[in-house]
């Protein structure tokens, strides 16, 4: 690429202490704090005077990108900042960094695909390597920057290390969704790399946010979100602090650690990736938890995006406590944060909703918010978004005898978008519904879902297809499980009123039959059975 005129003007800006002491500093957005750690991170000193064209090497970049993801950092820099004499000088490093953190989502993924499909033009396997750089990046906040073997040097050329990207990881359901919209006309008239990109965009939102973050972190700019804990404590009680632009824009002097102690550089460690979920999950994988994590779930503008940097906690799952209705409510109750609710089908299907926590009986009544979205993630990746026309985002009954028991999401009782009845073993899907927008959540193989035109008004299921607005595929369960959003601060908090729910439920249970004695009387002819125990 190597075009850095196209990304800024060469007009001079003196707005900070840092540019001072640089010659000629292009116009940028970068503030004193974020120049100088790039510096640092090149080798070139606080105190010493720099210029946009002195020489720097991009390996001395490898510490601060270690890992997998190591030599594609190196190799990306050195593709956009290269000139025409193969020189990589400082200018050229802080103009791509600077449109990196500030230019929009589509010039940052331009430049990505651009330089992926110089090494590998397949659109398929360029898109596996984009959800492998998240993947690895996400892994690297979740999991408080798990160090991985830098084991990039074994590769003899940049096609080996790419094609280790495209084939260590299993991307399958979003690629075939590419492939599918590819062929339909979706991408028809565009270029390959603006194809990706709007691809890239839709399936997943939040791509460029989380990039930006751990280019962040990783350059000792931003704190890992994990260090800093202790500030964004009361993230539930105050949201006008925590926001996202908040916690990016603060220049922090250094990281700190969960005991509010400094730490000497980026080089955190942690967990490996396997450690994002219960390894012991039927249901999910590292993969599915990539994707998932990229979209949008409550407010993004408070201290609940935090969480996205946080493994999640398992509240239920139907290979441990069985298939119940009241248990899986009871699991979520008193959860404060979202969660989210998977099922596997009999013929591997994996589909679900992400919601918000703390569920209460409904008593034949819609709840839920217009955080409430639904997901499928096999055979194909579909995110299914609210339509701002309905308002019956999830529907939850137990107890109430008037109103179908089961859990359901969109469209009416028994009739939902997403039902499970209340056994939890069979549940249905349909195609559209007012409240989430169109697209089947469960595909069977072989096509096995039918039509009725008249299933809200509750007729019998019927063989024959029809002319209605309303698919209908009918499944059975394999397993179900759900995750909690929000890392270990909330469920310690969840934990904490689970005990105490259970407490006063035991004290409730205990009855002192001695308080209903007034009597020899009494005591003979009313509890004469649990005297005579005692007095034998």
């Amino acid at each position: 690429m190597g075009n850095n005129n196209s990304i800024h003007t060469d007009k001079e800006c003196n707005n900070n202490s840092t540019s001072n002491k640089m010659v000629g500093l292009p116009l940028c957005n970068l503030s004193s704090h974020e120049l100088e750690k790039i510096m640092v991170a090149v080798g070139i000193e606080n105190d010493s005077t720099g210029t946009l064209n002195t020489e720097i090497d991009i390996n001395s970049l490898s510490k601060y990108f270690h890992g997998s993801l190591c030599r594609f950092y190196l190799g990306f820099f050195s593709f956009c900042c290269k000139d025409e004499k193969g020189r990589i000088t400082l200018g050229s490093l802080i103009k791509i960094i600077d449109s990196f953190f500030y230019s929009n989502k589509y010039e940052i993924m331009k430049y990505m695909i651009t330089y992926i499909l110089s090494i590998n033009n397949i659109e398929v396997e360029a898109i596996r390597i984009m959800l492998s750089v998240i993947h690895y990046e996400m892994n690297f906040l979740v999991c408080f920057g798990s160090i991985l073997n830098n084991n990039y040097t074994k590769f003899e050329n940049d096609n080996e290390y790419f094609n280790s990207l495209v084939t260590d990881l299993d991307f399958e359901f979003v690629t075939y969704k590419y492939c599918t919209k590819r062929s339909t006309g979706s991408y028809l008239n565009i270029s390959p790399s603006d194809a990706i990109n709007e691809f890239i965009q839709e399936c997943l939102p939040l791509f460029t946010v989380i990039l930006r973050f751990a280019i962040r972190v990783r350059l000792d700019i931003t704190p890992h979100p994990n260090t800093i804990q202790g500030a964004f404590s009361n993230e539930r009680r105050n949201t006008t602090r925590n926001s996202v632009s908040n916690l990016l824009e603060f220049n922090f002097n250094s990281p700190l650690t969960n005991n509010g102690d400094k730490n000497e550089g980026p080089d955190f460690k942690g967990p490996e990736i396997q450690n994002w979920i219960d390894t012991n999950s039927r249901i999910l994988s590292v993969e599915n938890c990539s994707v998932l994590r990229c979209q949008y779930f409550g407010n993004i503008l408070d201290g609940e995006f935090l969480t996205l940097f946080r493994p999640w906690n398992i509240l239920y799952a139907s290979w441990k406590h069985g298939l119940s209705l009241q248990r899986l409510i009871n699991s979520i109750e008193g959860y404060c944060s979202h969660v989210l609710l998977l099922v596997r089908t009999v013929d591997n299907c994996v589909f679900g909703a992400v919601c918000v926590g703390d569920w209460k009986e409904g008593n034949g009544r819609f709840c839920g918010d217009e955080t409430c979205f639904l997901i499928s993630l096999k055979p194909v990746l579909s995110i299914i978004e609210q339509t701002g026309k309905g308002r019956n985002f999830m529907y939850i009954n137990s107890k109430y005898e008037f109103s179908p028991k089961g859990i359901g999401f969109g469209g009416e009782p028994e009739y939902s978008r997403l039902w499970l009845d209340s056994s939890l073993s069979t549940g249905s899907c349909m195609k559209t519904d007012l409240t989430y927008k169109s697209g089947m959540l469960y595909l069977p193989k072989g096509g096995n879902g039918k039509r009725n035109s008249c299933l809200l008004l509750g007729t019998p299921y019927s063989n024959e297809k029809d002319e209605s607005t309303s698919e209908l595929n009918k499944f059975s369960v394999a397993d179900i499980e759900v995750w909690g959003f929000g890392g270990s601060e909330v469920l310690k908090d969840y934990l904490e009123i689970k005990a105490t729910s259970d407490y006063f439920k035991r004290e409730r249970k205990v009855i002192d039959k001695s308080k209903f004695i007034k009597n020899e009387f009494d005591k003979e002819f009313l509890l004469g059975n649990t005297y005579s125990k005692i007095n034998k």
